[in-house]
């Protein structure tokens, strides 16, 4: 018999990224899915913990995904999609170059403590998705590096910044704001706001430093 269904649409950690899947049933499923994999892993939740999360009878989960590796794509792609859209919208802000970065440091390091949950499972659950959808998953990824370093590279052309390894920046800076995610919980010492503060002030002083001072040759952050 399925459990008494534990309603999880308001939970923090990015949940309600989840709020729009049709039908209800699903929703809850994922919902559940989502809860499951951000506090045992992947590895460690089996379908019928979903159904049973879910407050769904057991062979519930097959009505609406093929597979547990589905929901895990689905979670992983839309929280990426969530902060690709952050990060390009702080893209548009006006003034400098620095000043938008700052906006986009900010904002990005924000998303990942406000979506902590979620984006845990996105970050470090990408063993457990398919060829296929590690693939569509990686081009989100290297659509967010190269939003990031589109605007260093501009800032270093239009000679507001003088950084010799853009590549190195752009890891620097997103795998600052995403390693969030990895430790970071409601309630802390730190609110959100105030790391994406933290953070974002970081940042701009990694951009102001001189060609010495700037981060060496490094692996891509999103790879």
């Amino acid at each position: 018999m399925p459990k008494e269904f534990v309603d999880f649409s308001r939970a923090p950690g990015g949940h309600d990224l989840l709020n729009d899947i049709e039908p209800a049933s699903a929703r809850r499923l994922a919902h559940a899915a989502l809860d499951s994999f951000s506090s045992v892993g992947y590895g460690g939740t089996t379908t019928r913990i979903i159904s049973e999360r879910a407050g769904l009878s057991s062979g519930a989960l097959y009505v609406s995904f093929k597979s547990k590796e589905e929901i895990l794509f689905l979670c992983t792609r839309v929280s990426h999609e969530s902060a690709l859209g952050v990060l390009r919208a702080a893209a548009e802000t006006p003034g400098s170059v620095m000043n938008r970065l700052r906006k986009m440091m900010y904002d990005f390091t924000l998303w990942h403590a406000r979506n902590h949950a979620i984006a845990r499972v996105a970050q470090y659950e990408l063993a457990g998705l398919t060829p296929e959808h590690h693939e569509l998953i990686a081009e989100l990824r290297r659509q967010i590096e190269s939003v990031m370093r589109s605007q260093i590279q501009l800032g270093v052309d239009q000679g507001e910044f003088d950084i010799e390894d853009q590549a190195g920046l752009t890891l620097a800076a997103l795998s600052l704001a995403i390693d969030v995610c990895r430790w970071y919980s409601d309630g802390g010492r730190l609110s959100a706001e105030r790391l994406a503060d933290s953070y974002s002030g970081l940042v701009t002083r990694m951009l102001s430093s001189s060609r010495d001072g700037a981060p060496r040759e490094g692996a891509d952050a999103l790879r």
